[in-house]
């Protein structure tokens, strides 16, 4: 590890991530849906995260957002996700005080990418992932 590289942290705590907490995206994934083709550059995108009840007014209940899921989008709709950054981490700070990030999220699904009120969804580190994750690794993820 050196100091632009770090092992990135598992959540101590299941906690949901609040609505409006700010996560960072990287992938290779493509810049236009139109191409598909893979981006020739590591990228990184912030995010805001979105109330669930609200995503699903967004998705028309289609697909039904789960406690294991949550969106996060950029609500000008022109940053996000896309095709090819799939499995990617959603990185956010767990501290307000000093920066800590944690690993929250997998890039998942979404509709298109970057389309107005089409935020991403992403698979959330909750408890029965944690245990999940515990469990293969025998390491203790959370308390």
């Amino acid at each position: 590890m050196s100091k632009h590289v770090s092992i990135l942290k598992l959540p101590k705590s299941p906690k949901d991530v609040k609505a409006g907490t700010k996560c960072s995206v990287a992938g290779w994934g493509t810049t236009n849906p139109e191409i598909q083709n893979p981006s020739d550059t590591l990228r990184e995108v912030t995010l805001t995260v979105i109330a669930r009840k609200q995503c699903q007014k967004y998705y028309n209940y289609d697909p039904f957002i789960t406690k294991d899921m949550l969106c996060a989008g950029d609500v000008k709709a022109r940053k996000d996700s896309c095709q090819g950054d799939s499995g990617g981490p959603l990185i956010c700070n767990a501290s307000k005080f000093r920066k800590r990030y944690e690993y929250r999220g997998i890039v998942s699904a979404g509709d298109g990418c970057a389309k107005p009120k089409k935020p991403g969804i992403y698979t959330c580190l909750s408890e029965k992932f944690l245990k999940w994750i515990s469990k293969i690794t025998k390491v203790r993820t959370h308390k």
